[in-house]
């Protein structure tokens, strides 16, 4: 962990940017023997939750007031995927506010210190009961101090952009396995 500024309010330090380790595991791969993308968006949304936790706007934090987070917007570049037993540092950051969506940045490190891939999440706060989105800035009055002003990427991220003529490919019945603790359909 690097990046701390003592907090005036409570005099401890906020974690700006939250590293985990993770081990790639063989159900993690591939046929290639490499890291899914799959793999990898369930890394990223893991040490989402523990550093949200440590900043005091986790899935605990956020249920006591009737609120959740809901992934609206993700990019990820790998320059290289991990294969089986490698050990990844996963560093992330909480990177601002754009509106009503509350930023944060990945960067993957492997273990020789090699950056080989970063990524970018765009979050929503939902009500739980009235389904209304909720400005970050109103749910979480402390956002700002722990912003760590780097982008992984320079250019922000927008929607995408759908072909004027789009055909059905594939229909995709939602499974048992497909929800998450919300139930709700996980991004990964």
């Amino acid at each position: 962990m690097e990046d701390m500024e003592q907090d005036e309010v409570t005099g401890m330090e906020p974690v700006k940017i939250f590293s985990g380790k993770f081990t790639v595991s063989s159900y993690d791969l591939n046929p290639q023997g490499r890291a899914r993308l799959t793999t990898m968006a369930g890394f990223f949304q893991e040490i989402a939750y523990h550093h949200a936790g440590e900043l005091g706007f986790g899935y605990d934090d956020m249920k006591q007031k009737q609120t959740m987070w809901v992934l609206s917007r993700m990019r990820i570049e790998m320059d290289r995927y991990p294969v089986w037993n490698d050990q990844i540092t996963i560093n992330t950051w909480h990177s601002g506010v754009d509106r009503l969506f509350a930023l944060r940045d990945f960067r993957v490190v492997n273990s020789h210190g090699e950056v080989i891939g970063r990524a970018a999440t765009a979050w929503l706060i939902l009500d739980i009961e009235s389904h209304r989105l909720i400005r970050p800035e109103l749910e979480i009055d402390h956002v700002r101090m722990h912003r760590h002003q780097e982008h992984v990427f320079d250019e922000p991220m927008g929607k995408i952009s759908l072909p004027p003529e789009m055909h059905l490919h594939n229909l995709h019945t939602v499974r048992f396995s497909d929800l998450d603790i919300l139930g709700h359909v996980n991004n990964v």
